[in-house]
């Protein structure tokens, strides 16, 4: 696969001092996860990678901001018809509801579908444009 455009979205959550699980116990923070966000995006620049967007410990708005600001960007290459590699990095807890990938954010009282982000399924719809490529690591707990 040939491509024109490397894109790259990575997001990295630390801070869970308010994620209780259901069983009472607290969900622990990850302090690593910035610091492999940083590592991500080194390498991903030393591939040639020139458009990365990268949010740490986001709200739901920050997060649903990135995840637009990259499908816009996604979408303008389809319009350009320029084949893109698009390569997104998450780090942090998560869990699946059998059906999707949710990422938690630390912002939460209690982690459950309704309050977290479902990580998997927006990317999939990046997966629509046809002159994309994506990849996507998941490095979660």
């Amino acid at each position: 696969y040939e491509y024109e455009k490397q894109h790259a979205l990575i997001i990295t959550s630390s801070s869970y001092d308010k994620v209780k699980l259901e069983n009472g116990q607290y969900l622990y923070d990850m302090p690593a996860a910035y610091g492999m966000g940083n590592f991500v995006e080194d390498k991903l620049k030393q591939l040639g990678f020139d458009d990365i967007i990268k949010v740490h410990d986001p709200s739901f708005a920050q997060l649903r901001k990135a995840m637009s600001t990259m499908n816009a960007r996604i979408n303008e290459d389809e319009a350009e018809d320029v084949n893109g590699l698009l390569f997104v990095y998450y780090c942090g807890h998560g869990f699946s509801d059998g059906k999707t990938l949710h990422c938690v954010q630390g912002n939460n009282e209690k982690m459950n579908a309704k309050r977290s982000h479902p990580l998997e399924e927006e990317i999939k719809y990046f997966s629509t444009n046809m002159n994309s490529m994506f990849c996507c690591l998941f490095d979660c707990t």
